[in-house]
């Protein structure tokens, strides 16, 4: 089979695969949870939440690259220079600092009224 030249060989598109598992996906999450009535989408988003607030940086970073973007960050180098990183101590750091944060946090999401008069 042969087409004119600046035709598209497939003028229909690709066809729709309602198995997709993207579009499956999508029609769970709209069904609601028979004993609560709420959709499965907002009972995942309640997990991933209470995930964050019982210390689970994976699911803290989730919810923050979700809500503000992935972090950039421009990294540099002299030309033909490699580049290396070496900060596997900084990330146990800053990963060791967020939960510290979470685990000052009360069962609610907000700090005890004890850190907000300490500045903590």
């Amino acid at each position: 089979m042969s087409w004119k030249k600046g035709e598209s060989g497939n003028p229909k598109g690709r066809p729709k695969n309602p198995q997709a598992i993207t579009s499956q996906l999508r029609l769970l999450l709209k069904e609601r949870d028979p004993e609560t009535r709420a959709t499965k989408l907002r009972l995942v988003i309640e997990a991933l939440y209470e995930a964050a607030v019982a210390g689970n940086v994976p699911a803290m970073i989730h919810i923050f690259e979700r809500l503000d973007g992935k972090v950039v960050q421009t990294i540099t180098t002299p030309p033909g220079e490699p580049f290396e990183v070496k900060d596997g101590d900084y990330i146990s750091e800053i990963t060791g600092r967020i939960a510290g944060v979470a685990a000052r946090l009360g069962a609610d999401g907000h700090s005890s009224d004890a850190d907000a008069r300490t500045g903590a």
